[in-house]
């Protein structure tokens, strides 16, 4: 939900900040609290529930008021020694669902009307032709340029893929998202069930660790 400000020249443009927060909100979640920015006391904050930034709030950015991250403040405020260099990521795992190439080709299951279900008496069942997936399957031929894929969003890597940081072990995603950022520096705390921290230029963040 960007914010849109007036330029110089009487124009309108989007602010990129609100881009930013906007990359670290969840796309989709029962929690629908994830899914847009948050203003807790001098900052928005905005979470996925794995990886989550705060910016100062200056009031020119679109948030809502949130009473459920009421522990996140915290987690920002643990003391940091130093913060290092993001160590170089290994090469990513392609996606196994697009095979990599971050788009996918299905296509309305004409079983269930795309639906993805079906009614019999008081019942519902899945659609066993494309298994409920939303009333899609996927195409024998592909055709033009398909849409993002719904398992890596169109950027053709393995989601589920892991990496280390000192004695820490860390979604690869996650971790790319942050090297992305200008001027990222990160901290792995001592305790490796602990969240990192990690800084950027304009903000701060946190990252939550995997357990394997």
């Amino acid at each position: 939900m960007p914010t849109i400000n007036d330029s110089p020249a009487g124009q309108t443009q989007f602010d990129p900040r609100a881009n930013l927060l906007a990359q670290f909100c969840a796309t989709s979640d029962v929690r629908d609290y994830l899914c847009y920015p948050n203003r807790i006391g001098s900052y928005i904050y905005a979470t996925n529930g794995w990886i989550g930034i705060r910016i100062p709030d200056d009031g020119s950015l679109e948030a809502r008021e949130c009473d459920k991250l009421e522990s996140m403040p915290a987690m920002f405020e643990v003391p940091v020694a130093e913060f290092i260099d993001l160590p170089a990521l290994p090469l990513p795992n392609n996606c196994k669902a697009c095979s990599g190439s971050g788009r996918e080709y299905k296509e309305p299951c004409d079983e269930c009307d795309g639906n993805g279900e079906f009614e019999h008496g008081t019942h519902t069942y899945d659609c066993k032709r494309c298994d409920g997936g939303g009333g899609k399957v996927q195409l024998a031929i592909r055709e033009g340029l398909g849409v993002p894929c719904e398992d890596c969003g169109g950027t053709g890597h393995d989601k589920s893929q892991i990496a280390s940081v000192g004695s820490s072990t860390y979604l690869r995603n996650l971790l790319e998202k942050i090297a992305g950022l200008p001027g990222a520096r990160i901290q792995i705390h001592a305790n490796g069930c602990h969240a990192a921290r990690f800084i950027f230029d304009g903000g701060e963040g946190v990252v939550m660790p995997c357990r394997v």
